[in-house]
C-alpha cells in the first residue's frame, strides 16, 4: 500500500507493507501493529507540532526500510522515532544508496524515548546512512531527558551494519545510552558498520554510556565494526558522564571482541576530564572491561585515566585482556643462600591496545617452596635454603596464562662487607613511569689487594669413645686462615624493559671495600681464593623529592664469598 504523508497523518494498525512518500510539516506516522514501512524520499518536519515524526506504540513491531533520502524532525519533547514501551523497531537500508536524517525535539532522543521516557524496547539497525541529532538533553539513541524520571536505555540496541553519525544533545545526553541523568542500563551490541557517536558542542554526556550524572551500568558488546565514541565535557568516551551526585561511573560491563574502537574522554576545566573507557569526571571504574580482540584506542582527557576512573575517580573494577603469551627472563636461576636476584616478565596481549594500562598491566609472582626461595611483588627472588623450586609468573590480566622460572639454591654466602652508596640520576634522563622497573645490579667485582696469613694451631679436647670407659684427652690441630682483601666493584642502574630491547644504563658508580676474615680449614687443606666467587647483592630506595633536578638512589646490601 502506497501512502502520501502530504495528505494527512498515517496510522498503521494492521499487519502489512506500507510505502510512504511525500513531505509534511504537520502530519506524522503512528504505528501500533506489526508492519513493514518503506520510507521513499520522505520529509517529515513536525518541529512546530507536539508530536513525533514517527511514533511507535508499545504494541508496535515495525521494519523501516529506507529508499532514497529521508528526513525526520520531531516537536519538542518527542524523539525523531519515538519508541514507546516494549515496541520493536528494525531499520535497514542499502549502504551509500539510502539515508535517514533524524532530528529530535528538545529533551528527547533521536531514536528512543521522549522527555522523561526510556528506550525500553528493542532497536535493530541493519544498514543505510543514518545521521542522528538530539537537539538538547536527550541521547542520540536511547533515553530522553531523565532529570525527573526515566531517561535510560533500559532495552536492547543492536547495530549490525550501516554508517551511523550520532550527535547527542547539547546539555546532557549520551551518543548511545542514557539521556540527561539516564543510564545505559540495558544492552547495546555492535556487530558491524561504522559508528561515530559524539557529544554536541556543549554536550556533557558519554559517547556511549551514561548521560549527565549517570552511568554505564548495563552491558556494551562490540564484536566488529569501526566505532568512534567521544564524550562531552568531563564525560568518558565509553562509560560514565560527569559525576555530580550519583553517576559518572562505569559500573557495568564492556566487552570488545573485535573491530576498531576509539574512545576519547572530554576535557573539564582545562586539567580534568573523563576516561577514554571508564568513569567521567569524579566518576569511578567499578565494573568490568574485557578486551578479547580488535584494535582499541582509549584516550583520556586531562588527568583522568585512559582506562579506569575519570579525574578524581577510583579504580576498583576488573580489566581482563586476552594474553597471547608471558615470557620470563631468565627462565632459570642458580642462587646461593642469602643471595637475591630479580626476574622480569614480558606480557604480550592479543588485542592491539593503544592506551596506558599500567594500572592493570601487572603480573603476580608465586614461589612453590618458600623454604627454598621467596619472591616479592617486583620479582625479586631471595634464596633462603638449599634445594630446588619454581617461581610461577601469572598475568593479572588473564590468570589462565603463566610462565615458570626454575630456581636452584646451593651453599651459603660468607659475608665480607656492606654496600653503602648514594647515586644521583638526572630526572630528565629517567621517566617517572620507569622508576618501578629499575634494576640495581652489582657489576664486575675484582680483588684489588689480597693478603693471606696461615697458622697451624691446636687445642685440647676431651673425646668420649665407644670402646673407652674414660674420657680421652686429645690435641686437635687445624689451619687458621686470616684473609685481608680489598674488592673493587660497580653498581649499575637500568630499567627492565630497556634491558630486554636496547639496554640503557642510567648510572654506573664504582666503589671498593676492605675486609678481614678468619676461618678454619683442616691442617692438610690448602686455601685457594680462586675457588671462591664474589657475590654482590645490592638493593635500593629512591628519594623522588631529593631535588628538582635529581632522583637519589640509596644503595645498600651485602658483599660475600661463596665456594664454587
Amino acid at each position: 500500500m502506497k501512502l502520501n504523508i502530504s495528505n494527512g497523518d498515517v496510522t498503521i494498525d494492521s499487519i502489512g507493507e506500507y510505502e510512504i512518500i511525500g513531505s509534511s510539516k504537520v502530519h506524522n506516522i503512528h504505528v501500533n501493529s506489526k508492519a513493514t514501512i518503506i520510507l521513499d524520499n520522505v520529509d517529515i518536519d513536525v518541529s512546530k507540532e507536539s508530536k513525533a515524526a514517527i511514533d511507535v506504540d508499545k504494541s508496535g513491531n515495525v521494519i523501516i526500510s529506507l529508499r532514497g533520502e529521508n528526513k525526520l524532525k520531531s516537536g519538542d519533547n518527542y524523539a525523531g522515532i519515538q519508541m514507546n514501551g516494549k515496541c520493536k523497531v528494525l531499520i535497514k537500508g542499502e549502504e551509500n544508496l539510502s539515508s535517514l536524517n533524524i532530528e529530535s525535539g528538545t529533551s528527547a532522543a533521536g531514536i528512543g524515548g521522549g522527555y522523561g521516557d526510556d528506550l525500553d524496547g528493542e532497536l535493530i539497525i541493519e544498514g543505510g546512512i543514518i545521521n542522528i541529532l538530539s537537539t538538547r538533553e536527550g541521547a542520540g539513541i536511547g533515553g530522553g531527558n531523565g532529570t525527573i524520571r526515566g531517561g535510560n536505555l533500559s532495552g536492547n540496541v543492536t547495530i549490525n551494519d550501516g554508517n551511523l553519525n550520532i550527535t547527542s544533545g547539547n546539555y546532557g545526553g549520551s551518543g548511545i545510552g542514557g539521556g540527561c541523568s539516564g543510564d545505559l542500563s540495558g544492552e547495546v551490541i555492535i556487530n558491524g558498520g561504522k559508528i561515530t557517536s559524539v557529544a554536541g558542542k556543549y554536550g556533557i554526556g558519554a559517547g556511549i554510556g551514561g548521560g549527565y550524572d549517570a552511568n554505564l551500568s548495563g552491558k556494551l558488546i562490540i564484536n566488529k565494526g569501526e566505532v568512534l565514541a567521544i564524550g562531552g565535557e568531563g564525560a568518558s568516551g565509553i562509560g560514565g558522564a560527569i559525576n555530580i551526585t550519583k553517576g559518572g561511573n562505569l559500573s557495568g560491563e564492556v566487552i570488545i571482541n573485535g573491530g576498531s574502537i576509539t574512545a576519547k574522554g572530554g576535557l573539564y576545566l582545562e586539567k580534568y576530564g573523563g576516561a577514554g573507557i571508564g568513569g567521567g569526571y569524579n566518576g569511578n571504574f567499578s565494573g568490568k572491561l574485557i578486551l578479547n580482540d580488535g584494535e582499541i584506542t582509549a584516550d583520556k582527557a586531562g588527568n583522568a585515566n585512559d582506562i579506569g576512573g575519570g579525574s578524581n575517580g577510583e579504580i576498583t573494577g576488573k580489566v581482563i585482556i586476552k594474553i597471547d603469551k608471558i615470557q620470563v627472563n631468565p627462565t632459570s636461576l642458580d642462587l646461593y643462600i642469602g643471595e637475591s636476584k630479580i626476574i622480569t616478565s614480558i606480557v604480550t596481549i592479543n588485542p592491539e591496545v593503544h592506551a596506558n594500562i599500567s594500572n592493570f598491566e601487572k603480573v603476580k609472582y608465586l614461589s612453590e617452596d618458600t623454604t627454598v626461595a621467596t619472591v616479592n611483588k617486583n620479582g625479586l627472588v631471595s634464596a633462603v635454603g638449599k634445594g630446588k623450586t619454581k617461581i610461577i609468573v601469572i598475568s593479572m590480566l588473564d590468570e589462565t596464562k603463566s610462565a615458570i622460572c626454575s630456581i636452584n639454591v646451593s651453599n651459603e654466602i660468607i659475608k665480607i662487607g656492606e654496600i653503602d652508596l648514594l647515586i644521583q640520576v638526572n630526572k630528565e634522563e629517567l621517566n617517572i613511569d620507569e622508576l618501578e622497573n629499575i634494576i640495581c645490579y652489582g657489576n664486575n667485582p675484582i680483588i684489588k689487594d689480597l693478603y693471606i696469613d696461615e697458622n697451624i694451631e691446636n687445642f685440647n679436647v676431651d673425646v668420649i669413645l665407644p670402646d673407652c670407659k674414660e674420657k680421652v684427652n686429645s690435641i686437635v690441630e687445624y689451619k687458621k686462615i686470616s684473609l685481608y682483601l680489598c674488592i673493587t666493584y660497580s653498581i649499575a642502574l637500568y630499567t627492565t624493559k630497556a634491558c630486554m630491547e636496547n639496554l640503557k644504563i642510567y648510572a654506573l658508580q664504582k666503589s671498593e671495600i676492605s675486609s678481614h676474615l678468619e676461618f678454619c680449614l683442616s691442617k692438610d687443606e690448602d686455601f685457594d681464593i680462586n675457588k671462591f666467587k664474589i657475590i654482590l647483592n645490592p638493593k635500593y630506595e629512591i628519594d623522588k623529592n631529593y631535588s628538582n633536578k635529581y632522583y637519589l638512589f640509596k644503595i645498600s646490601g651485602t658483599i660475600g664469598l661463596v665456594k664454587n
